[in-house]
């Protein structure tokens, strides 16, 4: 069977060292055939305990030793989606240990397992795309959990409504999604799938959401997409889990609810995947930048900010190299700012980043270039405003400051401050973690500062399915599908041609079908516990020029 030699170790209890010691001359590039033997050794440890030499994330380690990220996570209260150098990790033993003396007596043969040794995580792939054919015989049953407020519609006086505006009438708010949603069933109709689609009217009242589960046919779904507020989606998760139906939460930023029930699946990426951007984002648009983080206090999200800290501080080089031209033309300009100067003098000392600079030894070397240090500064806004940005800042070259806050007047007055530097400084500003939550902020200073931040959502319309989706939908509902309507479409969709496509490898392959959609990439990690998965993909916006603009997603 497909084996590491990590998770052979294991299911038996030992270290990968005991098998290397049973095994004369075998490493952990194992091969396909491959007979191991295993010693007989009695494990008194529930736990294998891996000690980390690189940093990592939770799910490879889990990926290793083939065991569901929730065991290691149940084993190590506490633990993050990160693992540093240093850290030690319980790992549960696997079913064949030999716990007691008798156990070995009980057989004289050394057992041996057959083994095929590819990298971690590539069997997954494998077996997830092999025989992948539609199963178009099954009759998939779906549920829509979709807030309609049909009873507003009971009582509607037409003549009187048509009269006047109602922006916030309440049947008005999701229909586009479940317009969107029926686009969806529609397209793999044709496809060869067959759907039974069930649509309950499902909003914030318990009452409706608790007469809705009274229905018996409820417990016999394939899959549930909603509710769409809290209370009544936290009510269905747990009737989802106890019969073990897949839920789709499709609007909620909420991390809490892939810990608390067991089968749920988030659309909306988590905050915890934007440090490996950010850190792509140093490596490329902002290489050889000085860096700023900016926090609004040192206790919200410290958490979250100690793990960016880290990220930063792992990715950005101790020096950088600047050019002896930049520096010296840098000085003239100094200079020329000085009403008592005279050109005919030479340009006197000046300073850089702190660092003393003399213009006669950068004239002699114009090619060469002069190294600074470079460090993260980590700036408490409460505590030190930006103080610590203006005695940094850099001359010479860019200024990335990165912007944690999910306080709108926050991040504004930050933004009003910092633009009073940029005719000295070049600033280019990141906003974290969720600024897409953040109605009205100012154009022209998020285009100053060349504003990037991550979306979990974002239509381009001048792509090709963009357009070819707008085009039905104002055909069939003779409106513009908005946000709502990509969405809906998107994530009744991809999860129906999930399901049939993968059918009962739902669970185990959801990881490797990742789907290109037109509001954002779906590509789905299963979380700490359970059944439960979020998406991992999020887009990453910049204005320019006092536009949006989607990033290549080659990130």
């Amino acid at each position: 069977k497909k084996e590491t030699l990590y998770s052979i170790s294991r299911q038996y209890g030992l270290t990968v060292q005991d098998l290397m010691e049973a095994n004369k001359g075998l490493t952990t590039s194992i091969k396909t055939g491959q007979v191991i033997r295993i010693p007989k050794k009695v494990v008194t440890d529930e736990y294998l305990t891996y000690a980390v030499t690189s940093k990592t994330k939770l799910n490879k380690l889990a990926k290793l030793y083939r065991i569901p990220v929730y065991e290691i996570t149940d084993a190590n209260p506490g633990i993050g989606k990160r693992l540093y150098p240093g850290v030690s990790v319980k790992i549960p033993v696997g079913d064949k240990t030999i716990t007691s003396v008798e156990e070995v007596a009980e057989e004289d043969v050394v057992p041996e397992e057959e083994v095929a040794g590819e990298a971690p995580g590539s069997i997954f792939r494998k077996d997830c795309h092999k025989h992948l054919k539609p199963d178009t015989k099954r009759v998939f049953k779906i549920a829509l959990m979709v807030p309609l407020y049909l009873e507003e519609m009971d009582s509607l006086d037409v003549t009187q409504f048509l009269q006047s505006e109602h922006d916030d009438f309440g049947p008005f708010r999701f229909i586009k999604f479940y317009e969107g949603a029926l686009l969806a069933v529609d397209s793999l109709q044709k496809q060869g799938m067959k759907v039974d689609l069930y649509v309950y009217d499902v909003d914030q009242s318990i009452t409706k959401t608790t007469r809705a589960m009274q229905n018996s046919e409820l417990r016999h779904m394939d899959l549930i997409i909603g509710p769409f507020f809290s209370r009544s989606f936290d009510q269905v998760a747990l009737f989802a889990g106890n019969f073990g139906i897949p839920i789709i939460n499709p609007l909620s930023f909420r991390e809490e609810i892939t810990h608390k029930y067991h089968t749920v699946i988030k659309v909306k990426p988590g905050e915890e995947y934007q440090p490996e951007l950010v850190q792509k984002l140093l490596q490329t648009d902002y290489s050889g930048a000085q860096v700023f983080l900016i926090s609004q206090s040192a206790y919200k999200a410290a958490d979250k900010i100690v793990e960016l800290q880290n990220v930063i501080r792992e990715t950005i080089p101790n020096n950088v190299a600047v050019s002896n031209r930049k520096l010296y033309e840098i000085g003239v300009g100094v200079a020329q700012r000085n009403e008592n100067y005279n050109k005919s003098y030479p340009v006197p000392v000046f300073k850089v980043e702190g660092q003393e600079l003399y213009p006669d030894i950068l004239s002699a070397d114009p090619d060469g270039t002069t190294l600074f240090a470079n460090h993260l500064t980590k700036i408490n806004y409460s505590v030190d405003s930006l103080h610590p940005f203006h005695r940094k800042a850099s001359a010479a070259r860019k200024n990335v400051v990165i912007l944690y806050g999910d306080n709108k007047a926050f991040v504004m007055d930050v933004m009003n401050r910092l633009n009073q530097y940029r005719d000295t400084f070049d600033i280019q500003l990141v906003g974290l973690p969720v600024w897409e939550r953040f109605s009205g902020l100012n154009q022209t200073l998020c285009s100053n500062m060349k504003l990037t931040y991550f979306s979990s959502s974002y239509v381009d319309y001048e792509q090709e399915n963009v357009q070819d989706l707008a085009y039905k939908f104002r055909k069939k509902f003779k409106t513009d599908p908005g946000q709502m309507g990509f969405t809906g479409f998107d994530v009744t969709y991809y999860f129906l041609h999930a399901l049939l496509y993968l059918g009962n490898r739902f669970d185990a392959c959801l990881p490797e079908y990742p789907m290109t959609m037109t509001h954002n990439t779906y590509h789905f990690e299963q979380t700490a516990r359970g059944k439960n998965f979020e998406n991992t993909s999020w887009n990453i916006l910049r204005y320019r020029d006092l536009r949006l603009i989607k990033l290549n997603p080659g990130y």
